[in-house]
């Protein structure tokens, strides 16, 4: 997501094999970039950089973090800071899995990113929630996270086991269980 797709369509990639909290406010000082994307915490710690304090960050054109959960108080927090600094963009969320291939649930436009939401499917993934002996939930109930789609992967290399614990066939369709609680509105949006 970060490194090869804006390489595909000949983006100039900043990449940041260590996070240091002094080290990316200078970064960001420098380049002004038009896009960040990193885990919940770093996002955090630049809105507790002192280098960035009064930078105005009318650059941005998109902050997008995914990679570990956020809180609602958290993400509360990034977007008035991205505000009081310039900044035209809410933060953008995502939600996926490894075995998904990344990301397969998006904060994609102003309508699906709501405080505390992870958005919609991306186009060809489902998802649904389900109680502990395995019935699809309604909407606004919580329970775990299930997944398909195009890039969900086949297995786990050379443990069948674990493969089986993991993916489960219904209806013709391999559904990975995430372990991750939520619910989904009416409206689609995964929380």
């Amino acid at each position: 997501c970060g490194l090869v797709i804006p390489l595909s369509i000949g983006m100039q990639v900043i990449v940041v094999p260590k996070f240091e909290q002094e080290k990316f406010a200078d970064l960001i000082i420098k380049y002004k970039p038009n896009h960040i994307m990193g885990v919940p915490s770093m996002m955090e710690d630049l809105t507790k950089n002192k280098k960035l304090e009064k930078t105005d960050l009318s650059f941005l054109k998109t902050v997008i973090v995914g990679g570990d959960k956020i809180s609602t108080t958290a993400e509360k927090g990034i977007n008035k800071y991205l505000e009081v600094h310039n900044c035209p963009i809410k933060l953008i969320k995502g939600y996926g899995m490894t075995e998904m291939s990344s990301n397969a649930v998006f904060t994609k436009s102003k309508e699906c990113n709501i405080d505390g939401s992870v958005g919609i499917p991306l186009i060809g993934n489902n998802v649904k929630i389900i109680d502990s002996d395995g019935n699809e939930l309604k909407y606004d109930e919580e329970g775990e996270i299930c997944l398909t789609g195009p890039t969900l992967i086949p297995g786990y290399f050379n443990n069948k086991k674990l493969t089986e614990q993991v993916f489960v066939l219904e209806n013709n369709e391999r559904w990975i269980h995430s372990g991750d609680i939520g619910y989904m509105n009416e409206d689609g949006i995964l929380f």
